[in-house]
């Protein structure tokens, strides 16, 4: 399952979409870093966040240690499921969204801070859920 970014960094991170139990895989993975590496070689880490298919718009902390508002620079997503970054907060403001369809066999890599998408930094607020085989069998 290789994720084809500049580094493979990224490709560390797929054991989380396959932990068991089932309900602890997160939704998608967002990184401070672009190429998803959470150290900086001087012992000071480097902030992510697994993010857990939420039933609403969660605001990401102002101060932390570790994820908050405006940080952002890449995000992975799980098969099957969808993340919107917003860049207010409560879901406001200019959104970004990356679907991974349930069919492909490896989580979407999409940095928010490319030349072409000046979305960097701007994450306040996020959402994600996950289509469940049931929702995929009712629909």
């Amino acid at each position: 399952f290789d994720i084809p970014t500049a580094t493979r960094y990224c490709n560390l991170w797929i054991h989380a979409f396959n932990r068991l139990p089932v309900q602890d895989r997160p939704c998608a993975i967002l990184f401070e870093s672009e190429d998803c590496e959470t150290s900086d070689g001087l012992l000071l880490k480097d902030w992510y966040l697994e993010i857990l298919p939420t039933q609403g718009v969660v605001n990401l902390p102002e101060l932390s240690t570790g994820a908050k508002a405006d940080s952002a620079e890449a995000v992975l997503v799980r098969p099957g499921c969808t993340f919107t970054g917003y860049a207010r907060d409560d879901g406001q403001g200019k959104e970004v969204t990356v679907r991974t369809p349930s069919s492909s066999r490896r989580p979407t890599y999409y940095p928010l801070g490319s030349r072409f998408n000046p979305f960097k930094q701007q994450v306040r607020s996020k959402f994600c859920f996950c289509m469940t085989i049931l929702a995929l069998l009712l629909m």
